[in-house]
């Protein structure tokens, strides 16, 4: 008896490093070793898929895409959706491009998503010289279109892009920047209904609280990283029944 449960849990935890190994390797594959034109001013290590640690194959499994605002409101969300779901995370600074839609079906394909909430590194598209304007949308919609053919069956809950801050001035818009923003959350407006997205609406949430802005243009503090999870959070639970 001793010996046949000692198997079953060798089995168990081998099944389990093989998965992880499985988005770690096409994580391996599809993802940039940073973002050199933000290097400095917008920077942030850890870019990748991390993986879910599986304790119940059971449960749910859902996969958070997102940039640097994924590495502020991910822990929280992971926590507050422990012993719910299964939850992956790929965070990365690669923004809209016929590129990324190859990449990012490789990545949702990798598992048979039950969900999909992403924010698609929208700050990392804003500069003029990598999306032009007019060409948010073009691209957004290759992008759309990659994932629900390589996770037909997964729900998907896009994220609008959050507003940008005067820096070292907490609480004050950049207009140039948020003028951009809104123009290419206006762009993926069109595709709602033909791709059947949730909507987590991150700028209106935010632009209300930009007295939570960290101060460096692009981040918030504790307690806007706190508010946005609990968004997400909230936009998780409604579309997914859990537990």
């Amino acid at each position: 008896m001793y010996k046949k449960i000692t198997i079953s849990m060798a089995t168990c935890i081998v099944a389990a490093s093989l998965n992880a190994q499985t988005v770690t390797n096409v994580q391996k594959s599809v993802e940039a070793k940073g973002d050199k034109q933000l290097s400095g001013q917008h920077a942030i290590s850890g870019w990748g898929v991390q993986p879910a640690i599986i304790t119940d194959s059971t449960l749910p499994r859902i996969l958070l895409i997102g940039d640097s605002m994924l590495g502020q409101y991910g822990n929280e969300v992971v926590n507050e959706l422990m012993g719910l779901v299964n939850l992956d995370r790929w965070k990365t600074p690669q923004y809209v491009s016929d590129n990324l839609a190859i990449k990012v079906a490789q990545v949702v394909s990798a598992q048979p998503y039950r969900l999909i909430h992403f924010n698609e590194s929208g700050l990392h598209s804003l500069a003029r010289d990598r999306v032009k304007e007019g060409e948010y949308g073009i691209y957004m919609e290759k992008y759309l279109k990659a994932i629900k053919q390589a996770a037909p069956n997964a729900i998907l809950i896009w994220a609008k892009t959050t507003p940008v801050t005067v820096k070292d001035k907490p609480g004050t818009l950049d207009d140039t920047l948020t003028n951009v923003v809104v123009e290419h959350n206006t762009a993926v407006e069109p595709f709602i209904k033909t791709y059947n997205l949730h909507v987590d609406d991150l700028y209106t949430l935010m632009i209300g609280h930009l007295d939570l802005a960290k101060g460096d243009k692009w981040h918030w503090n504790n307690n806007g990283a706190k508010l946005m999870a609990k968004s997400v959070v909230e936009s998780i639970k409604k579309e997914l029944p859990l537990k």
